[in-house]
């Protein structure tokens, strides 16, 4: 195969994967969280990660950080210190079951879901701009995406091992 760089110059090929599909959703989640983050951390002063464990939680209540990872293809670790951060905050409380007690389970607290009262009105309103500025196939988009995120989780590339870097 050859060199996408030739006699040091950069070849078109390799240009053309600056505008490749994968990179530019990439700039996309950039943004988004960006935004988001402008969202829970100036005004609620949450992290982007606590703000998504405190919803997955809200959601599910009862939550393992193996569950919540799984559902939001973030690695357990981050998942992990968020739930901390959470939990000190108070907007977390722990369990263990008498089944398991190795894996504590997580509910939201009454300031948890008080939080988040707060902030979904504000995350709608984001939402309704990102299908504003779409003029029309906000519903395409969601679709496509939701067959891609389909598509990519069903190869096994969602696991968080895959993308630890190879020694």
């Amino acid at each position: 195969m050859p060199s996408a760089i030739v006699n040091g110059l950069i070849d078109d090929r390799l240009l053309a994967l600056e505008d490749s599909l994968s990179v530019r959703i990439s700039v996309v989640a950039k943004l988004l969280d960006r935004r988001l983050a402008r969202l829970v951390v100036d005004r609620f002063g949450l992290a982007v990660a606590e703000y998504r464990v405190l919803s997955q939680v809200a959601l599910y209540p009862r939550s393992t950080v193996r569950l919540i990872s799984e559902r939001t293809f973030v690695d357990k670790a981050q998942v992990s210190r968020a739930v901390a951060a959470l939990e000190t905050s108070g907007l977390l409380m722990r369990a263990l079951p008498q089944a398991d007690r190795r894996s504590p389970v997580f509910t939201a607290t009454k300031s948890g879901r008080t939080l988040l009262k707060k902030i979904v009105p504000l995350r709608q309103a984001q939402e309704q701009e990102l299908a504003d500025c779409l003029n029309g196939v906000a519903g395409t988009v969601e679709a496509a995406l939701g067959q891609l995120i389909e598509a990519l989780a069903d190869t096994g590339d969602a696991s968080p091992a895959s993308t630890q870097r190879r020694q």
